[in-house]
């Protein structure tokens, strides 16, 4: 059975939820069984799932399977909330407190009774209850205005008084389906319409049970429905929303929507691309630069995430562009990536298209590097691994010389994704479908034996590198170690400037493997490296300096023999 994730910003299904719907479908539960046990409607089961509220995954064919009603993740942990209904015990009603504590109920001041006090005064507590809710259900039947919604004390009363826990609705001149959803955790602005017998659902803004909402914001973000609801000429759904209400101003804006919204929706947060853009960001883009101006009379310091992008002209842009000009492999993923953001965000007319032009119409340098580790030069390096202090580095650099990984992907392993029995190992390439990549005897012994050493210590991550001070769970980068070791064998060399020039990249490994395996196929080679085409190996095969230089002298010969 083939699944998506029903939540596009979740990069990966939940485990549970996965497991369940391969085992059987008789184990997973359906909208409509979530509804009735939740006493909500279905729509409103789905289009908490499509928000990302509930982790549940979708079918290609369209239908929604959620876990088991026992492991719900609605309210924050894994249970579900039974219902309270007018048919209930008194006792029932009573001892809430005995299953709050396994699923909180959505209000703060539920949260804070003691089961003491309604034993104490239960019939009261009932027929206080009763009256409230009789009060609020007058209240709300025609629906809360914007200013009882921003009302704290008022919206907890009302849902205290609920016996069901559906959206509360709101009365607006505007905008019709207007609702106010709630968990114990959080509320949110929702609008709720029924198009063409079909339920849409729109996620406005979301805010902690706790706060305060304000009136203003809540009408500015009516107000962005409404243009939004103009501009695309229909509702639209909560990611539609999102995207086409924000206001981009500056390049960093540009380059973050691309990144939050394109990037995280066709890639997933943590792929590969996510990691060259944020580390683009980090590294260069938000860092003051100093630039010549076109005149190349004056400098001055541009911080590119920060410019407006009406403002910066072609000359301005390629004049910034200049500064990283010997640095090839930088400046390209700069062009490529910031006309990547632009074209987005032109797509989607959140922006003019005579604004883009400067970013989108800048040229890559596209200068060849193609460059093998030589035998003697490999040979050094693993004698100096040979008494390396740092046996992490040394497991590092005897998967990443192997050749079968890209910068970075080896740092992103986990001891789950190889099969050790048959000796591959399951990795994402740039556009995230996971490919096999089979490995030498050699390696998948040296994972093997980390694995033991790690149960020895008492180690149970899964990370092959594991870092508790990362939020990813996994260490980094090895660059520190890395760089050393190219300066203690002296594989760098030193400009006027005193600026060093390494004579290797970790990438640079990829290509010496390609070398080694050149007689191979285009398949094999694709395969070996972890490629989804053949557009790689291709260009590879054209633009190797080595090979082109060999075939020259081999004509040559020939010649001179004739």
């Amino acid at each position: 059975m083939q699944v998506t994730s029903a939540n596009k910003n979740q990069a990966i299904t939940p485990p549970s939820v996965m497991a369940a719907a391969l085992r059987s479908q008789s184990l997973v539960s359906s909208a409509s069984d979530i509804a009735e046990q939740l006493n909500i409607d279905e729509a409103d089961v789905i289009g908490l799932a499509e928000d990302g509220y509930i982790k549940a995954i979708q079918l290609r064919s369209g239908k929604w399977l959620f876990p088991p009603v026992d492991q719900i993740d609605i309210w924050g942990v894994h249970s579900i909330a039974h219902r309270s209904t007018k048919s209930e015990t008194l006792s029932n009603f009573i001892n809430i407190d005995q299953w709050s504590h396994v699923t909180k109920p959505p209000t703060n001041s539920i949260q804070n009774r003691k089961s003491t006090n309604y034993a104490v005064s239960g019939c009261q507590s009932f027929s206080k209850q009763e009256s409230i809710a009789k009060a609020k259900r007058a209240n709300t039947s025609k629906g809360l205005n914007i200013t009882e919604v921003c009302n704290k004390v008022l919206i907890d009363e009302i849902i205290d008084a609920k016996e069901k826990l559906s959206p509360i609705p709101i009365s607006h001149d505007s905008v019709t389906g207007l609702k106010l959803e709630y968990s114990n955790k959080k509320r949110r602005l929702i609008v709720k319409a029924k198009i063409r017998g079909k339920n849409d659902r729109c996620c406005l803004m979301e805010w902690d049970f706790n706060e305060e909402a304000s009136a203003v914001k809540l009408e500015s973000c009516i107000a962005s429905y409404i243009t939004v609801f103009k501009k695309l000429g229909r509702r639209p759904k909560t990611e539609e929303f999102k995207l086409h209400s924000k206001k981009l101003s500056t390049v960093g804006d540009v380059i973050l929507n691309h990144l939050h919204v394109n990037i995280l929706y066709n890639h997933g947060e943590g792929s590969d691309e996510w990691d060259t853009i944020e580390r683009l960001i980090r590294l260069h883009l938000s860092k003051d630069v100093k630039v010549q101006t076109p005149n190349k009379k004056n400098t001055e310091i541009i911080n590119l995430m920060k410019e407006p992008f009406c403002a910066v002209t072609a000359k301005d842009y390629s004049a910034y562009l200049d500064t990283f000009r010997e640095r090839v492999g930088v400046h390209d993923k700069i062009v490529s990536r910031i006309k990547a953001a632009f074209n987005f965000a032109v797509k989607e007319r959140l922006i003019q298209g005579e604004y883009a032009n400067a970013f989108t119409l800048a040229k890559r340098i596209d200068r060849d590097r193609h460059i093998e580790v030589s035998e003697n030069d490999m040979k050094s390096i693993f004698n100096y691994l040979d008494d390396h202090p740092n046996q992490d580095f040394v497991f590092f650099m005897n998967l990443q010389s192997s050749g079968h990984f890209r910068d970075g992907q080896v740092m992103k392993l986990k001891f789950s994704d190889f099969d050790l029995a048959h000796g591959f190992v399951r990795v994402k390439p740039k556009r995230g479908k996971e490919v096999a990549i089979h490995l030498p005897k050699d390696i998948i012994d040296m994972v093997i034996e980390r694995q033991m050493q790690f149960k020895a210590r008492g180690i149970y991550a899964d990370y092959i590198f594991p870092s508790n001070s990362s939020e990813t769970g996994h260490k980094a980068n090895f660059d520190p170690y890395w760089y050393d070791m190219l300066e203690d064998l002296n594989f760098f060399t030193t400009d006027n400037d005193g600026k060093k020039s390494f004579k290797y990249r970790l990438h640079d490994f990829r290509e010496t493997l390609l070398g080694r395996l050149w007689e191979c196929d285009d398949y094999t080679l694709a395969s070996v490296l972890g490629h989804l085409s053949l557009h790689a190996i291709k260009s590879y095969r054209k633009a190797n300096t080595k090979r082109s230089k060999d075939a020259a002298e081999k004509g040559h010969l020939k010649k001179c023999e004739s």
